[in-house]
């Protein structure tokens, strides 16, 4: 039996490496020249640029982790990087450092509470500490095949975090900010580690993971992570055809024959496994013929489900940043981009892994969060009004970093990257990097592997469970090819 896979990143060289253990045949088409989709890391002027991964969900333990061991993304060879201070805020003269031993948080984050904030903080605190050992994504198997016992069990394991989800996913970011009476806090937590959209519980989750050094980053960035995988997917007798981008899905009799890539050939399979942006899926390898109903009333549904993305400006240094907390948020003069007005910027260097260092310079990213709005100026501009937007963002970002965030070294541009990017590089839906963000106002989409009513196209996206992101992907790999030995196990 013969498995089609359309787009080779973590999702489709997951469900890839699952396929060959099972002893399917198997063939992954990629449109670009590399495999791992937005999982990816790319070169400009000898220097390394990290484009996915800032931690890792699961790097020591749970079920996660093992299939980052069975699919080759770790072993005892990877080194993991974890940190003192994940991330530090600068307000005016005041710096704060998300700490990940939750005593040294505490102290830190008391340093400027009022008797009101430290209640705050310290029902917060304690929350973090009560997800730390909880179960983390569902591994074990598609959620169409779960038996009542299996989702009793799962709600059993998962009731901490049910606890801190019912009382943090109604409150957003910003107003759990606004409670503080402490500028400095409220500033803090309005630049957190998730966007300021994202509802608290998504927040704390995420830092419960750090707290518990469980979730590093893997040496060398994405692109060795990749390779790795890569690796691991050729040596189980997988094949792999980079630059091949399919263009159609054929189906003959309710039924899908194999695909079509842009060169006209034809390659026939029994299963089609979409490891595809799901919108690019359902409008243009399928034409718009089907439709799945959690998405389009989630697209539908833009006040609770409006997409983000990001501009990044990468630039690198001279300046020694080994020492240098790895993220940081600085208080700055209001600015407009796109529209937009922003008061705070975000910078990411890579000075503390020695590997990423090239000729003695650093990398360092400079970011901030788009909306739909920013997207749809980018995608609407000629290619000479893109061009020079990007000049123009580089230029305002550089001056912003060195006259008010301290680093007086020389910058030196490398890249760009934009919502338009992602489109271009992934076809992915409004230049969005993950699936929708978990906000305070909407709730949980889930999408089975075999929504489509065509019963041998196989799901395997980021966008079939919200946020998205590498956890989702690799799950949702797996899960693909459980729900084939599913089908084939009933005829």
């Amino acid at each position: 039996m013969k498995i089609i896979i359309i787009g080779a990143g973590l999702a489709g060289l997951t469900a890839g490496i699952y396929a060959r253990k099972a002893g399917y045949e198997v063939e992954i088409f990629e449109k670009n020249a590399n495999a791992g989709g937005l999982c990816t890391g790319w070169v400009r002027k000898g220097s390394y640029i990290e484009g996915c991964l800032h931690w890792l969900t699961e790097s020591r333990k749970g079920k996660l982790f093992e299939i980052w061991n069975e699919i080759g993304a770790l072993d005892e060879s990877v080194k993991l990087y974890d940190c003192d201070s994940f991330y530090e805020v600068h307000y005016q003269d005041k710096t704060i450092n998300m700490y990940t031993d939750i005593n040294k948080l505490e102290n830190e984050l008391y340093r400027y509470a009022s008797a009101h904030d430290k209640k705050i903080i310290k029902k917060f605190l304690k929350s973090i500490v009560g997800v730390q050992n909880s179960t983390g994504v569902p591994a074990e198997k598609p959620f169409h095949l779960w038996s009542m016992v299996d989702g009793i069990k799962y709600g059993i394991k998962s009731i901490p975090v049910i606890k801190v989800m019912k009382a943090y996913s109604n409150v957003s970011m910003v107003d759990f900010a606004n409670q503080f009476e402490s500028e400095e806090l409220r500033f803090f937590f309005k630049n957190a580690l998730v966007p300021d959209c994202y509802n608290v519980s998504s927040n704390i989750v995420t830092i419960a993971g750090l707290v518990s050094k469980n979730s590093g980053v893997p040496e060398g960035g994405s692109k060795p992570f990749v390779d790795r995988i890569v690796k691991r997917y050729l040596g189980l007798g997988g094949q792999l055809h980079l630059s091949c981008e399919v263009n159609k899905i054929l189906i003959e009799d309710n039924e899908a024959k194999g695909i079509q890539c842009n060169d006209g050939t034809i390659h026939e399979g029994d299963y089609i496994i979409g490891a595809t942006d799901v919108h690019f899926l359902l409008d243009k390898l399928l034409n718009k013929q089907f439709e799945i109903k959690e998405l389009k009333n989630a697209d539908q549904d833009k006040q609770n489900y409006e997409t983000i993305s990001l501009i990044s400006v990468i630039y690198r240094t001279n300046k020694d940043l080994s020492n240098a907390v790895s993220t940081s948020f600085y208080h700055t003069k209001e600015y407009d981009i796109l529209g937009k007005k922003f008061s705070s910027i975000g910078i990411k260097h890579y000075g503390y892994e020695p590997t990423l260092i090239h000729d003695g310079k650093t990398v360092i990213q400079v970011n901030v969060i788009t909306n739909e709005d920013m997207m749809e100026q980018l995608t609407t501009m000629s290619q000479e009004e893109y061009q020079n937007f990007k000049s123009e963002v580089s230029k305002k970002f550089k001056d912003i970093v060195i006259n008010e965030c301290g680093y007086t070294n020389e910058l030196e541009e490398l890249d760009v990257v934009t919502p338009k990017t992602y489109i271009n590089y992934v076809n992915a839906y409004k230049g969005s990097f993950m699936s929708y963000p978990m906000t305070a106002t909407n709730k949980q989409v889930m999408i089975m592997n075999n929504a489509l009513p065509i019963k041998n196209i196989i799901l395997a996206s980021q966008w079939q469970m919200m946020p998205g992101g590498t956890p989702v992907a690799v799950v949702q790999g797996k899960f693909a090819i459980q729900t084939i030995q599913d089908l084939e196990s009933k005829k």
